[in-house]
């Protein structure tokens, strides 16, 4: 009941998917990164991304992204691509910072280690920190979803549909609007990051993360169209 009333309240805007419109930011167009990066081609033919360059600044002010903040369970989801340096480097794919350019949430890329990092604000702590390893794929040049499902007191994190990791959350609080949101910036600093973007959304409906599969990525739907052969194939013994 307490989620449901956030989405009311938190989440005004709706992304169309399939043949339902679900409660969320639609990030490429709330970052305007539509109007400043190139368009490329995306993973599969009928597939759009968009090209971010070392010289491309993706910044907004927070209250204008998330006018009423974060709800307390959402589904971050990013289809991208890593290639260059891009892949070596550590830096922030999504952040949202205070007035005073402290972070209070983000999903930071470590090339160095092949992981990636969660931060969020904790009642306890100035943060909190959960390093998701096993996503060393994430870093090949190829494209990948990363999907990250945030709920009140455990964090989640997915690669192409498959599970990483699941870890506990301390209780976190809630964020601040007065500064600014962020796409793909060096850890530490405002220097943009090289990197290729199909989707960047944040649902506010955690059970979006079930529905939004991977199948825009090549290898993932391939296996699955592999899989309905099998299980269809006509059998040899009549």
């Amino acid at each position: 009941m307490e989620q449901k009333l956030c989405e009311e309240s938190v989440c005004p805007t709706r992304i169309p998917v399939a043949s339902r419109d679900e409660k969320g930011f639609e990030l490429l167009l709330g970052m305007n990164i539509q109007k400043k990066a190139k368009k490329i081609p995306g993973s599969l033919i009928s597939e759009a991304a968009y090209a971010l360059t070392a010289s491309t600044d993706i910044t907004e002010d927070t209250r204008d992204i998330f006018p009423e903040g974060l709800p307390p369970s959402y589904v971050f989801i990013a289809t991208l691509r890593l290639k260059g340096t891009s892949s070596r480097l550590t830096f922030d794919l999504w952040r949202v910072l205070s007035k005073d350019k402290e972070i209070q949430v983000a999903v930071t890329l470590s090339g160095k280690d092949k992981s990636v990092v969660f931060t969020t604000t904790s009642l306890t702590a100035e943060e909190q920190r959960v390093t998701f390893r096993g996503v060393q794929t994430l870093y090949d040049g190829k494209w990948h979803q990363l999907k990250v499902l945030v709920r009140p007191r455990q964090v989640s994190s997915f690669l192409d549909d498959l599970l990483i990791q699941e870890e506990l959350l301390e209780p976190v609080e809630p964020i601040y609007i007065n500064g600014e949101t962020q796409v793909a910036k060096r850890r530490g600093t405002d220097l943009p990051v090289a990197v290729e973007i199909q989707k960047l959304r944040l649902y506010c409906d955690p059970h979006q993360s079930e529905r939004e599969t991977a199948c825009e990525i090549y290898s993932v739907d391939d296996k699955r169209v592999s899989a309905v052969s099998v299980l269809y194939a006509p059998s040899a013994n009549y």
